[in-house]
């Protein structure tokens, strides 16, 4: 599919309403059946046969014109193409997005027989060989928290796609090889953080912190949920469903940010707070780990602060002229109090941290007291806060 090409919806076409009504009842039958007729790729005593093959076997017509050898699937699916409005597309010329694959779970893309493709932040588009599936259509929605787009692709290709694309590994290795960062990673200040480890328990919490770090994300929250636990990055202050971890590997992923933490695993039901630190490229990444229990398990929020911070100056933070202005004033007064309010993800660090580098002339002494120390500023003496 050629970039930017723009898909074929349900509104594109004239016959959309009624056909949406027809398809979801029979399956693409006996109207698809008179498109083939139309296009003489069949005659009307081999559609008769392909209609009661259809009825006795429970699949759709443009599956059962193949199955009997009437039609080629490649003449059978480009007339379902034209038939819906939507593209086809021919899966040996794409590779579907990392991203993509890990945000449709393997169990819902075989169930319904369709390959994710693409996405970006609204919309994931995947390949299916019956569409106008509404279940379908609800599954990759709620598993990806994006809109649904389908496009056509022949069954073949998408049953040796899933094959190749979601390989038979366990729950849990299949995930670490979906979220597997490019980045070097290392666990530094913990109890095991010099041992060689093979373990993808290990590898997969490690290579969730990396992902949010390359992602450019503030937070990671680890939430119960009925199938195992939910992940979501805070992105721009917005929470992005990331993956969904398998149910019986939650309890060790739990306990393994709570030994990288330094907190009680045989604490479940108060919360807890913690730190911890990776290496991520050569650079360190400091996690503050917050614990809370839930009637469904318990809850992991994750602080991800990256070190390595280059303070921005007031005037790239967007504020207007006359907030800016205003802003500078109350920084430059001899005394006085500047209070940042907002909720998570809004800003507020980057406008304290910004406000540091206005006052960091040279010509004052500054010194911050907070908890924790998030990042480094040069010529700021620091003090962390104790209880």
């Amino acid at each position: 599919m050629a970039p930017g090409r723009k898909l074929a919806s349900r509104g594109d076409m004239n016959h959309a309403p009624d056909f949406v009504h027809y398809a979801h009842r029979d399956l693409l039958g006996t109207r698809f059946g008179e498109a083939l007729l139309a296009r003489a790729l069949l005659n009307r005593h081999n559609l008769a046969i392909a209609v009661e093959h259809c009825e006795r076997q429970h699949v759709p017509l443009v599956e059962a014109v193949v199955d009997l050898g009437f039609v080629s699937e490649m003449d059978s699916y480009a007339a379902l193409a034209v038939f819906t409005g939507l593209p086809l597309v021919d899966l040996a010329d794409l590779k579907p997005s990392n991203l993509a694959l890990r945000l449709v779970p393997e169990r819902v893309a075989r169930r319904h027989l369709l390959l994710p493709l693409n996405e970006d932040n609204r919309l994931l588009t995947y390949a299916i060989g019956r569409p106008y599936n509404d279940d379908a259509e609800r599954d990759v929605a709620f598993a990806s928290g994006r809109n649904a787009q389908a496009v056509v692709a022949r069954r073949s290709d998408i049953v040796s796609a899933l094959d190749k694309y979601y390989q038979n590994l366990s729950d849990v290795d299949l995930l670490l090889a979906r979220v597997r960062s490019a980045s070097a990673v290392k666990a530094l200040d913990c109890d095991d953080a010099g041992a060689v480890t093979s373990s993808p328990i290990i590898d997969l919490c490690n290579h969730i912190i990396a992902r949010a770090v390359e992602a450019s994300a503030s937070d990671v929250h680890i939430e119960p949920a009925k199938e195992g636990l939910i992940v979501r990055y805070r992105l721009g202050g917005i929470l992005e469903t990331a993956m969904t971890l398998p149910a019986e590997a939650a309890m060790a992923i739990r306990n393994r940010y709570k030994i990288m933490a330094r907190v009680d695993i045989s604490v479940k039901h108060r919360p807890q707070d913690g730190a911890f630190r990776l290496l991520v490229n050569g650079r360190a990444i400091d996690v503050r780990l917050s614990t809370l229990p839930t009637i469904s398990g318990e809850k992991f929020v994750m602080r991800v602060i990256d070190s390595k911070f280059e303070a921005q100056g007031l005037d790239a933070l967007g504020y207007d002229a006359d907030n800016l202005a205003r802003l500078k004033k109350a920084l430059d007064r001899p005394d006085g109090l500047v209070l940042v309010t907002g909720p998570t993800g809004s800003g507020k660090t980057t406008v304290l941290y910004s406000a540091l580098h206005h006052l960091r002339t040279g010509h004052s002494n500054i010194v911050s007291v907070e908890d924790p120390v998030e990042r480094q500023v040069e010529g700021v003496n620091r003090i962390l806060a104790q209880d």
